[in-house]
């Protein structure tokens, strides 16, 4: 982890640093004992996020869940992501500055995606013999294919 945070977004009851390939949330005052009670600091590799939801604020308080392989995150919204461990809330109907941190929940999704990004393309995708099959039926079905070049196929993927 290099030592200088790439985005650093700070809130009352939590701060979160975004660093080359991994994600820290750090909870602070009441508020973070509040909704996050005594767990601390929590940091997650960049490479262990499979999905990230960005709800902007507005009138009600904006969030960044991040849901990770083999975790278990809320799909609540807004009023369960306040105690989701990899949730960020920010920003809501009294905080004047919204479309900044909206910009920057944005920010730190795109650069974490692309992150994502160059390591999924890494690893190549090898369907199973099962995928492979359905494939060349819904090929079948749909007429691309005469039922002889289906089973030729087929039989070819079975030896």
């Amino acid at each position: 982890m290099s030592e200088e945070p790439i985005i650093e977004f700070t809130e009352t009851t939590a701060d979160l640093y975004l660093y080359e390939d991994v994600l820290v949330l750090r909870p602070k005052g009441i508020g973070g004992f509040l909704t996050k009670g005594l767990q601390g600091e929590k940091r997650i590799p960049l490479k262990s996020i499979s999905a990230i939801q960005v709800k902007e604020a507005g009138i009600l308080t904006g969030y960044i869940q991040f849901t990770i392989a083999g975790g278990n995150e809320s799909t609540g919204g807004a009023m369960e992501a306040i105690y989701d461990e990899n949730s960020f809330m920010f920003g809501g109907l009294f905080d004047g500055e919204n479309d900044e941190k909206n910009k920057k929940a944005h920010e730190i999704q795109k650069r974490i995606e692309l992150y994502e990004g160059s390591v999924k393309t890494a690893e190549p995708q090898n369907p199973s013999l099962v995928e492979q099959i359905q494939k060349l039926k819904e090929l079948a079905d749909s007429g691309v294919l005469t039922e002889e070049e289906f089973m030729a196929a087929k039989a070819k993927l079975l030896s």
